[in-house]
């Protein structure tokens, strides 16, 4: 049973590992990340492109969830060199011809690094905009 919104979800889920603990943590990651940023980090209506934001932030998720994930074929490709795996993230045009669906490249705010959404600034904004809004509506009782 699903039990967290798509954009929440962790790269575990995606990959169709069990549930643990630290789905849990990345989902209130996400969710104060979302808070202090006002936007999703990784937004998307398709699999693919949550875990291509995610990958594009954080790179690929460890190999031991890559090897253990029966849906990773979904969005990733294994490369067996001298007896190891490898692993990429399928291109957005791979993608397209095995299921039809176009990556939607577009996000509010684009991250290279967790570290982006620390720049000064940048993780007050939203909240304080809320703050200052609900002021405005409800006085200096808030």
């Amino acid at each position: 049973m699903l039990l967290c919104s798509s954009l929440l979800r962790a790269p575990e889920v995606h990959l169709g590992l069990a549930y643990s603990e630290e789905i849990d943590m990345w989902s209130l990651g996400v969710s104060v990340a979302e808070l202090a940023m006002g936007t999703t980090p990784y937004p998307g209506l398709h699999p693919y492109d949550m875990i291509k934001f995610i990958v594009d932030t954080q790179g690929l998720p460890p190999d031991r969830f890559l090897r253990l994930g029966p849906h990773t074929n979904h969005c990733f490709e294994r490369w067996r060199i001298n007896s190891q795996d490898t692993w990429t993230l399928k291109t957005p045009a791979l993608i397209q011809v095995q299921t039809g669906h176009k990556f939607s490249g577009t996000r509010a705010v684009v991250l290279t690094c967790l570290e982006d959404n620390m720049e000064e600034g940048a993780h007050s904004w939203p909240l304080s905009h809320s703050f200052n809004h609900l002021q405005q509506m409800y006085g200096s009782n808030v």
